[in-house]
């Protein structure tokens, strides 16, 4: 059988994380294994990022998160809860979706994906977030406040 993989956020023991709607959303879903991110490297999770279906962020509340701007850099689909700037990160990425807090919401959008059969394409926004793009802007704010003051 062809397993399909879903990489849940964190660890299943973290309770922001929501990890019981994660388990209910996918557990009735044929050939899937949802995997529990919790003491990986960072290669490690690059690679999980790449050989996953599909990230799924199931979180109460979040201040980023750094994975789902991990699973973008790798197309690594995404579904996620309305937390962080999850929501801003995903706009106009195929294959990303927000989701309410609900099952059955959140395993529409899983088969959506899995249907689709495509990554996302969000290493394309990426290039926005180069560390030459983030310098030069910040250079141009430098600029302009050095042009204020004087």
């Amino acid at each position: 059988t062809n397993s399909r993989y879903i990489l849940f956020s964190s660890a299943f023991d973290n309770p922001i994380k929501n990890a019981p709607l994660a388990i209910k959303a996918t557990k009735r879903l044929k050939n899937v294994k949802l995997i529990e991110l919790k003491d990986y490297t960072k290669k490690e999770v690059n690679l999980l990022m790449n050989a996953s279906d599909l990230l799924l962020i199931t979180s109460f509340s979040e201040t980023g998160p750094i994975v789902a701007k991990e699973a973008i850099a790798c197309n690594c689909p995404i579904v996620s809860t309305d937390v962080g700037d999850v929501k801003i990160m995903i706009n106009n990425i195929r294959n990303c979706f927000i989701t309410i807090f609900d099952h059955n919401d959140i395993k529409e959008k899983i088969n959506f994906i899995f249907d689709s059969k495509k990554r996302s394409n969000g290493s394309e926004t990426m290039k926005h977030f180069s560390l030459e793009i983030i310098a030069k802007k910040i250079i141009k704010v430098y600029r302009t406040f050095e042009k204020s003051i004087n």
